[in-house]
């Protein structure tokens, strides 16, 4: 079995991974005449070697007359349908695309199919997205690895002013993605990168068992103190391996302490202050400690990262003058995000599968309090009814 890893040291965009994939034996003239076939304004794709920190890697253009046309899902839908590149990577394309059109929606507050895209829609990224997908239909990848992913901090410039990095969207898709910081002051991970990663990657880690076959390196378009560049190491790798159904995503801490002198009404307050400052979890457990005492055992469950501000609060809030620290592997199933509407009320879910297969389809809870309030339907019946939508939706 064919395997492909993603090492995004400097973060992944979608020509980083073209000029990665051509790097590694991508045939250029073949993937330039499947391109051509695309029903897009006026375009031309080129690629040139650089030097990126005393690194060679590929840098991968695209020259297009007008870049910033605002299209909606079904545009880019007709588009890639109508070209005459093969068809599982159209049906690759096209996902990769609804997985942008549901994160654009949840940010802005509306359906798929009323999302316009803006830079999304540019004539450069609908090239990326579908070259990256072709490419690695043309090297024959079955299954997908990645590093942790970097992000980027700081601010950039959208077509809605200027945006957090990383950028909303981005942001969405990243949701169950390790991610991490690797200091650059700017955006490193795009949405067309991170939306690749989120449709094709099974498991996040390190670099998997395998016999390598080739590497390629891609080159982003800005200079930073490290490398800009998205290696992919190609290899075969044994058909036994599992590689879908359980996986290591991250670390992961978990902070303890037991308090028998403070008013246990306090505790809603400092879980929602726990949970406001990024705590994975959060929760009390009843006790008896010494001399018979009736006390709370507080467990937060949290990000290496937000070690010292939850520690913080903790100090400030509770009684506790002591915390214990245990650091975990954290293993999980492979998870998505689906939406539905139920009388166009959007509601998100969120699906859990092994091996492709489905295992559970859960509703977010306030999404369904909102429709339930709106429609004046208990609460249990919109449950029930936005699973039974959303199984509808996947065994189509």
């Amino acid at each position: 079995m064919k395997a492909l890893y993603f090492d995004c040291n400097c973060g992944i965009s979608g020509d980083m991974i073209v000029g990665a994939c051509i790097d590694a034996g991508v045939d250029f003239q073949v993937l330039n005449s499947y391109l051509s076939s695309l029903d897009l304004d006026e375009f031309s794709v080129s690629y040139k070697d650089t030097i990126k920190n005393s690194i060679r890697a590929v840098k991968f253009d695209v020259d297009a007359a007008h870049s910033h046309h605002h299209r909606h899902l079904s545009d880019i839908r007709q588009i890639i349908l109508n070209s005459k590149i093969p068809d599982k990577v159209k049906e690759d394309s096209i996902k990769v695309f609804e997985l942008l059109a549901q994160a654009e929606g949840k940010v802005h507050g509306m359906s798929t199919d009323e999302v316009h895209f803006h830079e999304v829609g540019a004539v450069d990224s609908i090239v990326d997205i579908v070259a990256s997908l072709l490419s690695f239909h043309l090297l024959g990848i079955e299954v997908f690895y990645s590093s942790h992913v970097p992000t980027g901090s700081g601010y950039t410039k959208s077509m809605h002013g200027k945006i957090p990095i990383p950028a909303p969207a981005t942001a969405e898709l990243l949701i169950d993605v390790p991610v991490f910081s690797n200091g650059i002051q700017d955006e490193v991970t795009t949405p067309t990168g991170a939306a690749i990663l989120k449709y094709l990657v099974s498991e996040y880690g390190p670099t998997p068992q395998m016999k390598v076959n080739s590497i390629g390196h891609g080159a982003g378009y800005k200079d930073f103190d490290i490398p800009n560049v998205l290696r992919i190491i190609i290899g075969d790798i044994s058909e036994n391996t599992n590689h879908s159904t359980i996986y290591y995503v991250d670390t992961i801490l978990k902070i303890e302490t037991c308090i028998d002198d403070m008013n246990p009404e306090f505790f809603e307050y400092i879980l929602k202050k726990l949970f406001q400052a990024d705590a994975l979890d959060a929760y009390i457990i009843p006790i008896i400690m010494k001399k018979s005492r009736p006390a709370h055992e507080l467990n937060v469950i949290l990000k290496p990262e937000d070690c010292d501000k939850i520690a913080d609060i903790i100090f400030r809030e509770t009684t506790s003058s002591g915390l214990r620290k245990t650091i975990y592997d954290r293993l999980k199933l492979k998870r998505s995000t689906l939406n539905i509407e139920i009388e166009n009320l959007p509601i998100a879910l969120k699906v859990h599968t092994i091996e492709d297969s489905l295992i559970t389809v859960s509703p977010e809870y306030e999404d369904c309090i909102k429709v339930a309030e709106a429609l004046d339907i208990p609460l249990k019946d919109i449950y029930e009814k936005a699973k039974q939508l959303a199984k509808e939706k996947l065994n189509q």
